[in-house]
């Protein structure tokens, strides 16, 4: 983002003369030592300046595109059409003013609409940078409008008035209060503070803890961050830091998730001999159907799988086993 203000300022400073040009320049040699010190900082770590070839060879990875944050947005959800909107509000502010942007500008919010469209994940750097600096950019014309005079005549207000920051004071300690309460509020629950068991494995973590279940465990991708938290004494397969587990690893991953050709090599020679997956995943019911691996843990969010990746195929009703993981509440077989 600092390079991207600094280019920004060089090209906006050969449409000036003058003093306006020699401000410009004198902005962009400020970013760009602002630059310089941030290269020297992000070095200043274990890993010195491998650190920084990490990162941007990390965004190469052909892997990223097969997780979810990385891939571009889905105008078709709710959140992609909100989005959406967004980029709209954006299309529609350039094409009703009449006074251009700042060329820095005009590349920090180019930038991250392409940041945003490439990845998901940015979309909230987006929200953070790009429109901030477009409503300060052209907050005379916002004001101008006809539209909404009320509400901006109260932003104006307030924006004008001194407050001593007693109001303030009281809301913190309210959300203190909360914070210390576990987030409820007379018996209700206004702050969620633990994991959704509908969409973590939470019980079946807890059975398997409580009985000291071990295994060497082929996990669901999505929930290996989960495991690192709340099962630290078991080794998960995978989990979101794929950046430092690397491709082979992945493409393992992905080849037994999806069942591809190999997929029952990779168990054999990883010693694979438990499973946490999805009970309704296609892995569950091969692994039970054409494995005959056995049911140890089952509720309707996850299945605890325990078998041998050498066990010879022994066909089994899986449908039928894994029905039961269906129920609400847990069951163990």
């Amino acid at each position: 983002t600092i390079a991207i203000y600094a280019v920004g300022e060089l090209l906006e400073a050969r449409f000036w003369a003058g003093a306006a040009r020699t401000e410009w320049i004198a902005r962009a040699r400020h970013h760009l030592a602002a630059l310089g010190v941030a290269l020297l900082a992000s070095v200043v770590n274990p890993n010195g300046i491998r650190n920084l070839a990490h990162v941007t060879g990390f965004f190469g990875n052909r892997f990223l595109r097969q997780t979810q944050e990385f891939l571009s947005p889905d105008f078709h959800t709710i959140n992609g059409k909100i989005f959406l909107l967004a980029l709209l509000a954006v299309i529609a502010t350039f094409a009703f003013t009449r006074r251009r942007p700042a060329v820095p500008v005009l590349f920090v919010v180019l930038s991250n609409v392409a940041f945003s469209l490439i990845s998901q994940r940015n979309i909230e750097l987006f929200a953070l940078v790009a429109l901030p600096l477009l409503a300060l950019t052209y907050d005379e014309e916002w004001r101008a409008l006809p539209l909404l005079r009320r509400p901006k005549e109260i932003f104006q207000r307030e924006h004008a008035g001194a407050y001593s920051g007693i109001a303030a004071g009281i809301c913190a300690l309210l959300l203190i209060a909360v914070a210390f309460a576990g987030g409820t509020v007379a018996g209700v629950e206004v702050v969620t503070g633990r994991f959704d068991p509908k969409v973590f494995p939470v019980d079946a973590v807890t059975r398997a803890r409580t009985e000291r279940f071990r295994g060497t465990l082929f996990n669901h991708f999505i929930w290996g961050g989960y495991l690192l938290h709340a099962w630290p004494e078991e080794r998960v397969f995978i989990d979101g830091g794929t950046d430092h587990y690397g491709d082979e690893l992945f493409d393992e991953y992905v080849r037994v998730w999806n069942l591809d050709p190999g997929w029952r090599e990779v168990l054999r020679r990883r010693g694979i001999n438990a499973a946490l997956v999805p009970p309704g995943s296609r892995l569950a019911h091969e692994l039970v159907d054409d494995l005959g691996w056995k049911v140890w843990y089952c509720d309707s969010t996850a299945v605890i799988l325990r078998g041998s990746a050498d066990v010879a195929r022994a066909r089994v009703q899986g449908d039928s086993v894994l029905s039961s993981c269906s129920s609400p509440r847990p069951s163990t077989k």
